[in-house]
């Protein structure tokens, strides 16, 4: 438990907060700026964000979390939302990695089962209300 602790700390809280103030905090704000587009503001500091972690393979799916933590600032005004976002997205990998290695299972990528479609409905749906909410939220503090 304390390995965990410490392990969120260091890879989850650390990283949630450093990266948001200065990938949505100053670079996004500052193309934005520059730029005069917010979209393409969110865009290259999303760009930035996963090129900055110089792997390769999850290029992709870093820049659309940067995507989704821009958006979430953009919309909201709230950097504390978009470092929640961040130190959940961190967490819950490491939360999963560590009762994995507890376990001592390991992983077989041919393995893997894809979600059920159930799980595909209620997922997308609460990812849908968030974004509803969201946007609703930036909404209100844009009028």
């Amino acid at each position: 438990p304390f390995d965990l602790l410490y392990s969120l700390i260091v890879i989850a809280v650390i990283p949630a907060i450093g990266e948001e103030l200065i990938f949505r905090g100053h670079l996004q704000q500052y193309f934005s700026r520059w730029l005069k587009n917010k979209h393409i503001g969110v865009l290259l500091a999303a760009f930035f964000f996963s090129a900055i972690h110089m792997q390769f393979e999850g290029f992709v799916p870093r820049f659309f979390l940067g995507v989704i933590l821009g958006y979430i600032f953009l919309w909201t005004g709230s950097l504390w939302l978009a470092i929640w976002g961040h130190f959940v997205n961190n967490s819950f990998q490491l939360i999963g990695v560590y009762f994995l290695v507890q376990t001592d299972k390991e992983i077989d990528v041919s393995q893997v089962q894809l979600p059920e479609v159930w799980q595909t409905i209620i997922f997308t749906t609460l990812a849908f209300l968030c974004g509803y909410f969201l946007l609703s939220k930036g909404s209100k503090n844009s009028a």
